[in-house]
């Protein structure tokens, strides 16, 4: 099973703060809400996960970062997100969390609180009292102010501690230096002046990769003394900012441009996205490399390649050097990116979606905030266009108050409010709000009415009422409308994701209603249609649809070709919609086939899934498919071993199920991703970390990062172990090595 909890990987060694550690390990058991508090730089979050880490939390230690959420109204529905809890809409999401942690003791990690102290502090004002074995951890340059609070002030590192960290990150900068005797005292001087903030020693530390360590001391006691501060420690906030101050003015001219334009980013962000909002009249790729170099950008390696981001603290430097405002070049880019990615996007067949659109997170709700504001166009298209985002991540409830939000801008009839009305009407239905839905449906009716030649308007209300009488199990009318609305949706030019989905849904239609020949056709012409588009999310459901036409005709066989067919495509975008009603379908093979004891365990697997999902994207007659399964696996395990085994499955994790649900033997690692196979295969090929680099034109440290996650994955542990399960993969395909 799955180790549960989130918490990401460590990554360097952990330097000093055994006071800290221990402070906190004496805390009383009582003391359930422990906030660690200090100015940015300080390492509260580094502490926090060390905590972490180290606690012992049966059910998880949970890091929920804040640092991307400026709304209060999304902070519950965001932490259940990260713990895999419901939150429909018009429900208590609280209350939700508290159903859901009562019997459970897990430890929550929420890093990042300063700007939501309020909303953070009444959160969990409901949570603490209703799951008594629930604790928290917070990182937050001040209280909360909350009761029951143990504060606990994070400062900066001892002497001996700081001159370790210092060392330790100045031969990572510089293998080739060794710190010892003279050079140890000057180090020294170096920790002292900074007064032992982590991020201050950091920073000046990756300067001894251009400067010695004389030059280094000396100019670091020229800038305070510059700045008034020689002979005399400054206070600490100063200290930090004037060591990001020195940084700073030690940067070349582009970089220094570069470092405040970056800041409009809220999140991480690629290269490509750097240069289209940070590029004009600025060479951005040896900028960037610059400010990687001297670490105020963090490079991290991502599904798609390399990702950067930066600190909140140089962030908030960087802003403030920020001339003019680039936000409208910020929100252009991330309309574009929805479109590319989550509608038409769908259509350009890139491996990894919905990646781009998850990496970019807190980028699109910065974007949303904005064009809410500023630009009511751009808010209708970007929240448009976020309709696949959404749906295929869960994010239902989160998807339902941006679309609402839009929708209550003043705008007259359109086809772009149109679409959001579409968008909020499937949202509504997969969080079983039947009142929402049908309310945008008659308002898009209205707007048909009064734009009569606008084809589009009308392929929504089509769309829409398909959508509301298919969860209402009303069938009798459902394919006129989606056969409309197809035909409508390409009349008008809509993307092709729309006509498609229609496309989907009428094949289920027609095999639930009982016609699964006619079913397996459209749900054929459907998958041609996604193969010439390059569609692989809409793919995989029609391959899941063509196989329900193959349940409904009793052909077993096709059923688990097919729906595992779709299983492996959901897994690869963890679609978690498309993962649960796939292993629920291939839980029902398992029972006609004799098994019912791996029946229960798969669609016991898909209990959680289906507590957070809502309803199923194929209509409630899907759900009666599965409730018929359940009880033919009762009826032949009997109450007490369908019980088990129905326990046993919902504690796998989501990975693990899909391995069950694929017949993958135990043990079987995860896929490499495509980077990692390119690495990996230049690995064993006798090539350099460096060379490797070189030749994918990426930072040393992302190949580094991708080498350890790659021998995590094939359980090797060193290049020529790489190089033999290379040679030994299936027909020697690197793509098929880990499964």
């Amino acid at each position: 099973m799955d180790v549960p909890g989130n918490l990401p990987p460590a990554t360097g060694r952990f330097v000093g703060r055994q006071a800290e550690l221990a402070a906190a390990g004496r805390l009383p058991a009582r003391a359930r809400l422990l906030t660690l508090t200090g100015p940015g730089g300080v390492g509260k979050t580094r502490l926090a996960l060390r905590l972490a880490a180290r606690a012992a939390a049966p059910d998880g230690a949970w890091l929920v970062e804040l640092a991307g959420l400026h709304d209060p109204e999304l902070l519950a529905p965001h932490v259940a997100a990260a713990l895999g809890v419901a939150s429909r809409a018009g429900a208590d999401v609280p209350a939700a969390l508290v159903a859901h942690l009562a019997e459970r003791e897990p430890l929550l990690v929420l890093d990042g609180a300063e700007h939501l102290l309020d909303a953070c502090a009444a959160l969990l004002a409901r949570l603490l009292p209703g799951a008594p074995e629930l604790r928290v951890l917070v990182t937050s340059r001040e209280p909360l102010r909350a009761n029951g609070e143990h504060v606990l002030p994070v400062p900066p590192l001892p002497g001996p501690d700081a001159l370790d960290l210092f060392v330790e990150r100045a031969t990572a900068a510089r293998p080739d230096l060794v710190i010892d005797g003279p050079g140890r005292r000057r180090a020294a001087e170096v920790v002292a002046r900074l007064d032992g903030i982590p991020l201050a020693i950091e920073l000046a530390a990756v300067r001894l990769r251009t400067m010695p360590l004389d030059a280094l001391a000396d100019g670091l006691a020229d800038r305070f003394a510059l700045l008034g501060a020689a002979g005399a420690r400054p206070g600490r906030h100063r200290t930090l900012r004037d060591t990001v101050a020195w940084s700073h003015r030690l940067c070349a001219p582009a970089e220094r441009e570069l470092w405040a334009r970056l800041s409009v980013f809220a999140g991480t962000f690629d290269l490509t996205a750097a240069e289209q909002v940070c590029g004009d009249g600025l060479e951005v790729l040896d900028a960037l490399a610059g400010l990687v170099d001297k670490s105020v950008v963090q490079a991290e390696p991502g599904p798609g390649g390399v990702r950067y981001r930066m600190l909140d603290t140089l962030r908030d430097f960087g802003a403030e050097h920020l001339a003019g405002d680039l936000r409208p070049r910020h929100l252009a880019w991330f309309r574009d990116l929805a479109a590319r990615a989550g509608g038409a996007g769908m259509s350009t067949g890139r491996d990894g979606w919905p990646a781009p659109l998850a990496e970019a997170h807190g980028d699109l709700r910065a974007a949303l905030e904005h064009a809410l504001a500023a630009d009511p166009g751009a808010a209708m298209d970007l929240a448009g266009s976020l309709w696949a985002y959404w749906t295929a991540q869960g994010l239902l409830r989160e998807g339902l108050h941006w679309t609402g939000r839009v929708l209550a801008l003043p705008c007259p009839p359109s086809a772009a409010r149109a679409r959001v009305l579409g968008v909020h009407c499937l949202l509504a239905l997969l969080q079983q709000d039947e009142g929402t839905a049908r309310a945008a449906e008659r308002e898009l009716w209205a707007a048909a009415a009064a734009l009569p030649g606008d084809g589009g308007v009308r392929a929504h209300a089509h769309q829409a009422a398909a959508h509301v009488r298919f969860y209402a199990d009303d069938l009798d009318t459902v394919p006129g409308h989606l056969e409309a609305a197809i035909a409508l949706h390409r009349a008008a030019g809509h993307d092709e994701a729309l006509p498609l989905l229609c496309l989907v849904q009428l094949s289920a239609v027609r095999t639930l209603t009982g016609d699964p020949d006619a079913g397996r056709e459209l749900a054929e012409e459907c998958r041609r249609r996604c193969a010439e588009h390059g569609d692989r999310w809409l793919l995989s459901y029609a391959l899941w649809t063509r196989g329900l036409a193959c349940w409904i005709r009793e052909d077993v066989e096709g059923v688990v070709a097919d729906v595992r067919a779709c299983l492996r495509v959901k897994r690869d975008l963890r679609d978690l919609l498309g993962i649960a009603m796939s292993v629920d379908v291939l839980g029902g093979c398992a029972l006609v086939l004799g098994d019912a004891a791996r029946a229960a365990v798969l669609m016991g697997a898909t209990e959680p899934l289906w507590r957070y999902l809502g309803a199923p994207i194929i209509g409630p007659r899907y759900l009666a498919l599965r409730g018929g399964a359940l009880t033919g696996a009762r009826e032949a395990l009997g109450a007490a071993a369908f019980g088990a085994a129905l326990a046993e499955g919902a504690a796998l994790g989501l990975e693990e199920a899909c391995r069950v649900a694929l017949g993958e033997p135990a043990g079987t690692p995860p896929p490499l991703t495509r980077r990692e196979r390119e690495v990996a295969l230049l690995v064993a090929g006798g090539l350099t970390n460096r060379d490797v680099a070189e030749r994918l034109s990426i930072a040393r440290r992302t190949v580094d990062a991708h080498l350890a996650r790659i021998f995590a994955k094939l359980g090797v542990h060193d290049r020529a172990q790489v190089a033999a399960r290379l040679a030994g993969a299936a027909g020697g395909e690197v793509g098929e090595v880990g499964g």
